[in-house]
């Protein structure tokens, strides 16, 4: 497989393509050359399948309910009527600027060719045995099974060549999308078809089913352009090839009862001689209403229902990332359900909306988290703990539910087992073990087992001795109400260090900057403070509970004064001025101040909150809150 290469121009091959498109389009030549191609005549008796049911039943979800979507379900759109796609631009009128493409799977609804900074998928180039392989995948009568090689590179077209007498047998023709070409790729050999979907095509199931009694339609490649073109017209095969296109022999055969109509369409502005096929009506419409030449009838279908497969596990690991896919009997990617090793897969699996199967933990809408490991594989275990490390990479607990479909949940938040408490992350369903954390405010120890411990104090490690104010990580009181209940959040963790403990302390002192200056205000940044309710401020927001509170100290009158009451209080710890420290208070006569460092402090005194000079006013002493 090679890369795509991006279309340049000045490649011959294209431009033999858009010649022989020119001569085509716009007339009823090519249809008509269809048809000439064909002969007449019906189904022999020795059909070995058949359906009365076409493909083109909305029940199979292969016709497009919404062929501007550019969901990329084609193949795969919802009976219910859920938006399908053709990948459509939304075009109104094409103009030379844009690029209108056959997208049915882009995934983003772009529609767009690849800029220069987008990877290209690397295209189905052929391999030298490319041809034979599609060769072997058309039912064939015994004696062309295996065709031989020509001079030329190519492969015979082997279809009639050698019978007696016709055994029909049906092939599904696989359609896979490029996101960054644009492209549709075709084949009945699944797999190739495979092997191109692994690499980054996705994959969007049967687009028709082949019979072997018709007329052979061949497959070129443009190793200039990256892309493959299809078609039953002899000579425009033969003159593509003199142009420098790759011949790849007969990929499958138009069906000779012309029972479904498979259209073609060419894209004037893709540069690089793309053409498109599909036998919906609506998406053929669509693309001629973004831009697209219509080209009529390409060949025949057969008709009969999807040929059923093998289902397979799809691997598609490109630009990085890897993605699983249920692929069912039916063609059809697996969504939005359960798999089950009953239909081969080994194992029980889950598939999103959009195909993909979780390969990883995830949070589902009842709050459990379904653990699905790298390979798809659901947990299956029974109800109760588990230690594994199946969906993490390490060691960890978990307590799970087994369901009714049989797969296994895992709880989480806060539950009780017995009369022990848990907590398990909410995205991953781990227990906690050997750590601190915070629920709703509320702080815990988990032990080594999970079982959680109430950390009373909010607070571990540093703490200040009795009797001084004691840190902590939860809130102090609410007092009152209104306007005047206001408090400050505690900020600090629970493992504080002293430091960090005065870091907070000083970076909420300096929230209030340019604050207002209100004498008995102790309210939020921007509304008003006066100088001991800055300070209280900072005591709040590392979880010191005091008597000081913005409620008393506007309406209680014994804290209009709390600058003294600090000096006085014994709870804060006096030292002398010359062993004063970033973080301490300096206390003045009905003035108290919060030490910074060289000799400057931060304050409340009108008009507003700002730094000082610690001298501004005689000091009368230094208050230590953090020992």
């Amino acid at each position: 497989m090679g890369k795509i290469q991006k279309p340049l121009v000045a490649s011959i091959a294209i431009t033999a393509i858009a010649a022989v498109t020119l001569q085509l389009s716009g007339t009823s030549a090519f249809a008509a050359n269809a048809e000439a191609l064909e002969g007449s005549g019906t189904a022999s008796s020795s059909v070995t399948a058949s359906s009365s049911q076409s493909i083109l039943d909305t029940s199979e979800g292969y016709e497009h309910s919404n062929p501007s979507a550019n969901t990329g379900s084609y193949g795969n759109a919802e009976s219910n009527g859920e938006t399908g796609s053709t990948g459509v631009p939304n075009l109104q009128e094409p103009e030379k600027s844009q690029t209108p493409t056959a997208n049915s799977g882009d995934g983003n609804g772009s529609g767009q060719m690849p800029q220069d900074d987008k990877p290209a998928v690397p295209a189905p180039e052929a391999a030298p045995d490319a041809g034979a392989s599609l060769q072997a995948a058309s039912p064939r009568s015994s004696d062309s099974a295996n065709p031989s090689k020509k001079s030329d590179g190519t492969f015979k077209a082997v279809i009639g060549e050698g019978e007696t007498s016709k055994s029909i047998s049906f092939s599904n023709i696989y359609r896979l999308y490029n996101p960054y070409s644009g492209e549709h790729f075709y084949t009945p050999n699944l797999d190739e078809a495979k092997k191109i979907a692994a690499v980054g095509w996705q994959w969007e199931g049967t687009a028709w089913v082949s019979s072997s009694d018709g007329t052979p339609v061949y497959r070129l490649y443009n190793p200039f352009g990256g892309i493959h073109h299809y078609t039953m017209n002899a000579g425009e095969r033969d003159a593509l090839v003199k142009a420098g296109w790759r011949a790849e022999g007969t990929s499958w055969t138009s069906d000779s009862s012309r029972a479904q109509t498979v259209y073609r369409l060419y894209n004037p502005y893709s540069g690089n001689g793309a053409h498109h096929y599909t036998r919906s009506s609506a998406e053929r419409n669509a693309l001629v209403k973004a831009g697209w030449r219509n080209e009529n009838v390409a060949w025949y279908a057969s008709g009969v229902s999807t040929q059923p497969i093998q289902p397979f596990w799809l691997v598609m690991s490109a630009w990085g990332s890897a993605k699983r896919y249920w692929v069912q009997g039916d063609t059809a990617i697996a969504k939005n359900r359960l798999i089950t090793a009953a239909e081969g897969a080994g194992y029980l699996a889950m598939a999103r909306q959009d195909g993909s199967v979780y390969t990883s933990p995830a949070p589902l809408a009842n709050g459990t988290v379904l653990l699905a490991e790298q390979n798809g594989r659901l947990c299956t275990h029974d109800t109760g703990w588990m230690v594994t490390k199946a969906y993490s990479g390490a060691l960890h607990r978990y307590y799970v539910m087994k369901t009714a479909q049989g797969y296994s949940v895992a709880k989480t938040g806060l539950f009780i087992i017995g009369k022990a408490s848990y907590y398990a992350n909410p995205s991953t369903g781990i227990v906690a073990t050997n750590q601190y954390l915070a629920y709703k405010g509320v702080w815990y120890h988990a032990d080594s087992a999970g079982v959680l411990t109430l950390v009373r104090s909010g607070k571990i490690g540093w703490q200040n001795p009795a009797p001084y104010y004691q840190v902590s990580s939860y809130d102090v009181r609410t007092v009152g109400s209104g306007l005047f209940s206001y408090k400050q959040k505690s900020r600090l963790p629970i493992d504080a260090t002293r430091s960090q403990a005065v870091e907070i302390f000083i970076q909420t002192a300096m929230s209030y900057l340019g604050t207002p200056y209100h004498w008995d205000y102790a309210l939020q940044p921007g509304i008003g403070v006066d100088c001991a309710g800055l300070v209280q401020a900072g005591m709040e927001s590392v979880g010191m509970q005091t008597p000081y509170n913005a409620y008393d100290h506007y309406f209680n009158p014994w804290q209009s004064h709390n600058a003294d009451n600090m000096w006085n209080d014994p709870r804060i710890m006096k030292v002398p001025v010359n062993q004063r420290r970033r973080g301490d208070i300096i206390l003045y006569p009905g003035h108290v101040a919060i030490y910074l460092g060289n000799d400057t402090v931060i304050n409340a005194y009108p008009p507003r909150v700002e730094y000082d000079s610690m001298w501004r006013w005689k000091v009368r002493g230094v208050g230590r809150l953090f020992i």
